[in-house]
């Protein structure tokens, strides 16, 4: 395991595969051992120009896969585009214990 002093992990999705008028969930899919990152940055990005940002904690010890939620959002019309992705943060101390599965985008009911 590598200890890193900065944490910038990004990706994009071609929302016209989603179908409109559903709701969306956005989360990185993460797994954490003996993890020393306490909290980290997210952002989603919509095609519409809305911005989701907040910062969350990371549990400190789960062997098991979970999601990490980036934010919401109802798929319209003037969200057909590129969606971004961000989780970020920048450390005093060298930080380790995180692992990045990829991300999950569900339609959520």
């Amino acid at each position: 395991m590598v200890a890193e002093t900065e944490l910038d992990v990004r990706g994009s999705f071609e929302t016209k595969k989603l179908m409109c008028g559903e709701m969306y969930k956005v989360s990185f899919l993460l797994k954490t051992q003996d993890c020393t990152i306490g909290k980290v940055n997210l952002e989603l990005c919509l095609p519409d120009g809305s911005r989701l940002h907040y910062e969350a904690p990371l549990p400190t010890w789960t062997n098991e896969w979970e999601e990490l939620e980036v934010g919401r959002f109802k798929m319209t019309e003037q969200n057909v585009g590129t969606m971004t992705f961000v989780m970020w943060q920048s450390f005093v101390k060298p930080a380790k214990g995180l692992i990045i599965g990829g991300v999950v985008i569900k339609a959520r009911a």
